[in-house]
């Protein structure tokens, strides 16, 4: 008898040292799924599973995620989470999960916890299982969590998780925090400005980022963070490896932009944040030092966000420059190793790369500063960038002191009315080769742009301007002079410029053009016109080329003012079949854009009739990925592509009609 006592009582005990987790909760909010419940005081870790069915045992199903006890503390900086806008924060025994829908569905979900390697697997309906589905649905930019509000209500303080199964996790958490800021003047404007910072490398900074307060526009700034040491501590604004700390970086390994995903979606989530107006043609991107290369990369990763760019003392180039340092990130350049959308690694953070792959595209101005005795950010990374983008025929303006790696003069506005003048929906002059330049190093013999330590410097001016010294009227900048509005329409484009430096002769390059239609390979009539008297100076024709593109060479550009006009040659004929080419270059409607994994291709031109299109999709290497034929109904109600098995990237919707094509592209962002 009591021998069975004592196996009853060591049953008992085996069977009371597992404990079920309780109060299991799940809740969609603005596109994620917050799974809480109470944990239990014996365990170490959390299974959870997720169904299409209610789970009544977990046998056959496994595990969505396990995460271990605890996990609604964030030790970094030492609070406890919260799920609801300015809701309370969970308590010390409340478990946490952030789950990421892809697609519109219902779910249930359960929790076990597990103790020493080994699962409890009892299941308890209402207690660690749900007894009804939640409806989950698919955000393409899901909204940060309001946490908390202070200093008189200017600061907004937001958590956001990011997709926990495209994450790093032994990198850094995949929830971090960002602050906006709102001064008092702003409350209740409507299409404000908001403006960008990323911090430089040095301090882990594991504290709120205050990004101050501006009274014409939002603000926000963000940190580049992780518990490394120090040269790798910070990734530069962009990712690591796919296998960050299973291995060494080896062959076929994918460089994923991590944190320049959370630039992106915090943005973008603040543009659907109801509690700001956000004027979507005004979001600009700056930074300093390794902020500064963050803000060329992610611009020119993602231009259809920024308005313009602004970076300060940028190290750029990674292809030449303290090789060790990027091998560490990157792996050897033997390695070959690529981003997500295929392209190697060292060619997608070089923005020139970019600019020549892509010289028909527009790309955000570059604001850019420097120092010339800089020896991280060294003068022969910015003569290259300025001679590359003269070639690619896109914007930027430069100014350089005599200085060192010194991040006050971010301050400099560069050009009459800083970046912040650029609208992304207005035309922009491009300035190219302009005389007045002053010498960056253009003249140099040396014209190799490798650097290394212990390069020699450029044979270039202490300090000097690149094109800012030539300024013209836009909507946001008013030079004031007679007549000088920006004029982009169906038949003409006029811009007015001036230069505060005499016999400035220039290439002009009209960038961002919204009504006026070029055509590759059409001829267009120009005219210099002196704003003073108006009097014709110079005129002749200009050959579109083959990217689209008009460039009025040599331009003279004096002190007092000149208007730049443009028009279609042969009585504008080049914009009545431009507007036929356009209207059916927007044959096709894709939504959302970019997406994941599933996109909607309509037919959003009236004018097409299809009784057996042929739609085929194409990957960024001519592949195709998917092929379907169709008739004008479907076309016109929408067709689906499920890209689920298909890396991010971009992606050519081609429609082939008898013996047209019309095309669109579409990006997949996992």
């Amino acid at each position: 008898m009591r021998v069975m006592c004592a196996a009853i009582v060591t049953l008992l005990c085996f069977t009371n040292s597992f404990s079920t987790p309780s109060d299991l909760k799940a809740e969609f909010r603005k596109g994620k799924t917050f799974i809480t419940f109470t944990e239990d005081s014996g365990a170490q870790s959390y299974n959870i599973y997720r169904s299409e069915n209610e789970i009544a045992h977990v046998h056959g199903l496994a595990p969505l995620a396990n995460i271990p006890k605890g996990s609604s503390y964030d030790s970094r900086y030492g609070f406890y989470h919260v799920v609801e806008d300015l809701g309370q924060p969970l308590s010390a025994n409340t478990g946490l999960f952030v789950y990421t829908p892809k697609q519109d569905n219902s779910a249930y979900y359960a929790i076990t916890s597990v103790t020493n390697g080994s699962e409890d697997t009892n299941i308890i309906s209402g207690t660690n299982s749900l007894v009804s589905p939640e409806d989950e649905e698919y955000w393409q930019w899901p909204c940060g969590v309001l946490r908390s509000k202070y200093n008189s209500n200017t600061y907004y303080f937001y958590y956001y998780w990011m997709d926990y199964f495209d994450w790093p996790h032994a990198y850094e958490y995949y929830g971090d925090h960002f602050v906006v800021g709102e001064a008092v003047i702003l409350r209740g404007k409507q299409d404000v400005p908001l403006e960008l910072y990323l911090h430089g490398a040095g301090s882990t900074l594991y504290d709120t980022s205050n990004p101050g307060l501006k009274n014409d526009r939002l603000t926000m700034r963000l940190q580049n963070h992780c518990n490394l040491p120090y040269h790798l501590c910070q990734s530069w604004w962009y990712g690591v490896s796919n296998h960050y700390s299973e291995h060494e970086l080896q062959h076929g390994d994918t460089i994923v932009g991590y944190d320049e995903m959370r630039i992106v979606y915090y943005t973008q989530s603040l543009k659907n944040d109801p509690r700001f107006s956000i004027d979507t043609n005004r979001i600009y991107l700056s930074g300093g030092s390794m902020g500064g290369f963050g803000t060329y990369h992610t611009s020119f990763h993602n231009p259809d966000i920024w308005a313009a760019i602004r970076p300060n003392i940028a190290a750029r180039g990674f292809h030449s420059w303290y090789h060790s340092v990027w091998y560490d990130f990157y792996g050897p350049e033997s390695l070959n190793l690529t981003a997500r959308n295929g392209v190697n690694i060292y060619n997608w953070m070089d923005e020139t790369w970019i600019a020549e792959q892509n010289i028909g595209r527009d790309f955000p101005p570059i604001v850019n500063s420097h120092g010339s005795t800089d020896g991280i950010s060294n003068m022969r990374m910015h003569r290259c960038l300025y001679r590359k983008f003269a070639g690619t025929r896109h914007g930027i303006w430069g100014k350089w002191f005599n200085l060192s790696h010194d991040n006050s003069i971010l301050s400099d506005t560069v050009l009459s009315g800083g970046y912040m003048r650029f609208r992304k929906n207005e035309l922009y002059p491009v300035f190219s080769n302009a005389s007045q330049d002053d010498d960056y190093g253009q003249f140099d013999p040396d014209t190799s742009d490798l650097v290394f330590t212990g390069t020699p410097a450029l044979q270039c001016d202490s300090a000097g301007l690149m094109n800012g010294y030539i300024d013209w009227t836009s909507s946001l900048h008013d030079m004031g002079l007679s007549n000088d509005d920006l004029i982009d329409c169906a038949d003409s484009i006029s811009i007015t410029m001036r230069s505060s430096r005499p016999n400035t002769v220039v290439d002009v390059t009209p960038r961002r053009v919204q009504d006026f239609i070029i055509r590759g390979g059409d001829a267009y009539n120009w005219r210099n016109i002196d704003v003073v008297s108006g009097n014709n100076l110079a005129s002749g024709i200009a050959i579109a080329d083959e990217n689209g593109l008009i460039t009025v060479d040599s331009l003279m550009v004096s002190e007092t003012g000149n208007r730049l006009i443009i028009t279609c040659n042969g009585g504008c004929s080049a914009v009545v079949a431009g507007r036929q080419s356009k209207d059916m270059d927007d044959a096709l409607s894709v939504s959302p854009n970019p997406f994941n994994p599933v996109v909607k291709i309509t037919l959003s031109n009236n004018k097409l009739t299809v009784n057996n299109g042929a739609l085929a999709v194409y990957s960024v290497d001519g592949k195709i990925v998917h092929r379907q034929i169709a008739n004008n109904e479907q076309f016109l109600t929408g067709i689906f592509w499920n890209a689920a098995g298909f890396p991010s990237g971009i992606y050519m919707v081609c429609l082939k009609i008898g013996n047209k094509n019309y095309n669109t592209t579409v990006m997949l962002l996992k």
